[in-house]
């Protein structure tokens, strides 16, 4: 009868922390969306907490609850946006390719190919580029290592590379003056960087892309 009574104070125990893990990310998610449109409307240097706080209607002890500062908001917000597309838009797409190099190749093309249809949202990521590891594509690089797909001296070398180049790629795309093929040569360039072979890459790359389905409003 005891242990009955401690595994019961335990499962609630458990769901009142799951609902306070959901509760929490879910204002997370709600101040992330109202700073998006704070951005947007105000440009990264313009926006201050108060503008924030009213988007979001919060208190100012919700906000610091979450963000120490509107840099870390911009820093999460900017994750927040690239993990959004690829797991909602790019990673579904990916679903039954299951060869690594082909899978970062084609999610490379289509998140070029969404900067290049969305430039504000192009120079939003690429100026406030401070994202970590993201985990469908440091899953694929890691897997095509232990394959012997990618030859590079490390992940974190690997990492370096694939970011550093994207970072430069946005940052250009946003601007509008680029070349023909811009994109899909800078997906080629951080392909060879990996160690793949051009006609492997010209094999994967003469595929037709996907279409990515766009949010219903």
């Amino acid at each position: 009868m005891a242990m009955s009574k401690v595994k019961t104070k335990k499962l609630c125990s458990d769901h009142r922390t799951q609902v306070g893990v959901q509760r929490r990310k879910k204002t997370e998610a709600l101040i992330i969306r109202a700073a998006l449109n704070v951005f947007a409307e105000k440009g990264r240097d313009g926006a201050v907490i108060d503008d924030v706080l009213v988007a979001a209607d919060i208190s100012r002890g919700t906000f610091y609850n979450y963000f120490d500062s509107v840099e870390q908001l911009l820093e999460r917000t900017s994750r927040w946006m690239v993990e959004d597309l690829i797991a909602n838009f790019i990673e579904p797409l990916l679903i039954m390719q299951v060869d690594p190099a082909e899978r970062l190749c084609t999610g490379l093309r289509l998140f070029f190919q969404r900067a290049e249809a969305d430039r504000e949202w192009c120079r939003f990521i690429g100026r406030i580029w401070t994202i970590g590891p993201l985990d469908a594509p440091s899953k694929d690089i890691r897997r095509g290592m232990r394959l012997k797909i990618f030859t590079v001296p490390s992940f974190d070398a690997a990492l370096t590379m694939q970011r550093g180049t994207i970072r430069e790629a946005l940052l250009r795309i946003a601007t509008g003056d680029i070349p023909k093929r811009y994109s899909d040569q800078i997906t080629e360039v951080i392909m060879q960087g990996l160690g793949v072979g051009k006609l492997r890459i010209a094999e994967i790359m003469s595929k037709p892309l996907p279409v990515i389905k766009q949010r219903a409003r």
